[in-house]
C-alpha cells in the first residue's frame, strides 16, 4: 500500500497518481502560472523534457522544483514507512520552498 495516501505503491502512483503528491505538484505548477492537470509519470517526464529547455528563470525554477518535488516526496514516503512520522502537504511545500532559498543564497 502507498505510504502517503492510498493505492498500491509504485513509481507511477507515488509521483503522479497519489492524491498527496498530485496536490503538491499541482501547487508548484500553479505557482509557475502553469494551469494544466498533472500527468502520469511518463507523460510528465516527456512534458518536462519538451519544455525545460533554455536558460530562463522559469526553466531554472521548474528544474529545481521537479528535483525538489521528487526528493521530498520520496523522503516523505520513507519517513512514513520506516519512522512512522508524517508531515502535512504544507510542511512538505515549506521544505521545497527552503530549497529555493538555499539555491538563491549560494548563487549570489
Amino acid at each position: 500500500m502507498c505510504a502517503l495516501w492510498d493505492g498500491i505503491e509504485s513509481r507511477d502512483h507515488l509521483f503522479s497518481k497519489c492524491a498527496y503528491s498530485k496536490q503538491i505538484w499541482s501547487f508548484i505548477l500553479h505557482i509557475c502560472s502553469i494551469e494544466r492537470d498533472t500527468l502520469d509519470w511518463k507523460a510528465e517526464l516527456q512534458w518536462l523534457c519538451a519544455n525545460l529547455k533554455g536558460k530562463s528563470l522559469l526553466v531554472f525554477f521548474l528544474k529545481l522544483a521537479w528535483s525538489s518535488f521528487v526528493y521530498h516526496v520520496w523522503e516523505e514516503r520513507n519517513r512514513r514507512k520506516f519512522c512512522s512520522v508524517a508531515r502535512s502537504r504544507d510542511s512538505l511545500l515549506h521544505c521545497i520552498r527552503e530549497d529555493y532559498k538555499f539555491v538563491y543564497k549560494i548563487s549570489l
